[in-house]
């Protein structure tokens, strides 16, 4: 059986993560008689048994390099591969027929509502032509997939809703985690992200200059020069003393930090927080916003505050200033991938 893998998007973030974890599984779990193909573009993966890649680099020259790959040579692709099922880690499904699909659905943004972001507000004027352009495609595409996966219920819920008559299952993602028993005072709290409109910081700043100042550390992981919305955050904190800017942060820096720190969350829509899963697992307090997906996530959770907007904000952070960590909480999921491999040669049945 030959099993295709697209995804030349991935580049950086979850996205990257997604890909080299699923990369990472298969290598790890060889299947007799199952071939992978591995389309990329950036991202360099290593060849092994089984395991076959292909990097298209010239799909990240323009948008119109990637319609001409994905709609003329991948399709010739398919037919040289001798193709028996697609698996698109990238949202969407291919432009290819009579070859059956799955799609892992992992990018929240195109469940938003039209008209979220304002094309005048310059802060938002990326994410609003991403949305008319990219999300109407994305969601036509997904008509013509075989099955698609998601990470939450409440994504779900939100596929369900625009697309009818689809298969669409829910395998949550396993986070390597290894609990922390040490109920600390914490310093502050950390909002592990990098600077997007719709991750909201403005609301946790907003909050910090409400009532009675909370004195503890608010740590960004970006610089304040990193994009516009940064630079306008920056400008925001002026005079707030606890506000640190302190850079993107590896995986194992941001553990370090909840050893002391606590978890704030203020972002619009997600699919799957990483950070919740760490922090659960070193019994950190986290202060959430009061939305579907934070609620699914960290619904067995103790050590959880949620807010709606800065003044909630502003009256928690004003009684965290003696937060402790509490009991640590491990999700114990084996591995998705192994279900997502399970279900994708199902499908090719």
């Amino acid at each position: 059986m030959n099993i295709i893998v697209v995804d030349v998007a991935a580049e950086k973030t979850g996205a990257l993560s997604v890909l080299t974890d699923f990369y990472n599984y298969v290598k790890e779990n060889p299947m007799n008689g199952v071939e992978w193909f591995f389309f990329t573009s950036v991202v360099k993966l290593d060849e092994a048994d089984g395991i076959h890649v292909i990097q298209e680099k010239r799909i990240k020259k323009s948008w119109i390099h990637r319609i001409v790959w994905e709609y003329s040579d991948f399709r010739k692709i398919v037919n040289s591969c001798d193709a028996h099922v697609i698996l698109s880690l990238q949202n969407k499904s291919m432009p290819v027929k009579n070859v059956p699909q799955v799609v892992y659905f992992h990018n929240a943004l195109h469940l938003l509502k039209r008209g979220t972001f304002n094309i005048f507000n310059k802060f938002e004027r990326y994410y609003c032509i991403y949305c008319s352009l990219v999300t109407p495609i994305t969601m036509r595409s997904l008509n013509q997939s075989d099955l698609i996966i998601t990470q939450t219920n409440t994504i779900k819920s939100g596929l369900e809703k625009r697309i009818k008559n689809k298969k669409i299952i829910c395998i949550p993602p396993a986070i390597s985690t290894t609990p922390v028993v040490d109920r600390c005072r914490v310093k502050g709290f950390v909002y592990p992200c990098g600077p997007l409109v719709y991750k909201k910081h403005e609301i946790i700043i907003e909050s910090l200059k409400k009532g009675k100042q909370y004195k503890g550390e608010i740590i960004f992981t970006f610089r304040e020069s990193d994009n516009v919305y940064a630079e306008r955050l920056a400008s925001m904190s002026k005079g707030l003393s606890n506000v640190k800017f302190i850079g993107f942060q590896e995986r194992g820096n941001l553990l370090d930090l909840f050893c002391d720190h606590g978890l704030i969350f203020a972002s619009d829509i997600e699919s799957f927080p990483v950070p919740f899963v760490e922090a659960m697992a070193y019994g950190a307090p986290i202060i959430a916003r009061n939305m579907p997906y934070a609620r699914e996530i960290l619904a067995d959770y103790s050590n959880v505050e949620f807010f709606n907007d800065s003044d909630d904000l502003s009256e928690i952070l004003q009684k965290s200033e003696n937060a402790r960590r509490g009991e640590p909480y491990s999700i114990n999921i084996e591995s998705p991938w192994a279900k997502v491999v399970s279900s994708v040669i199902e499908i090719s049945k």
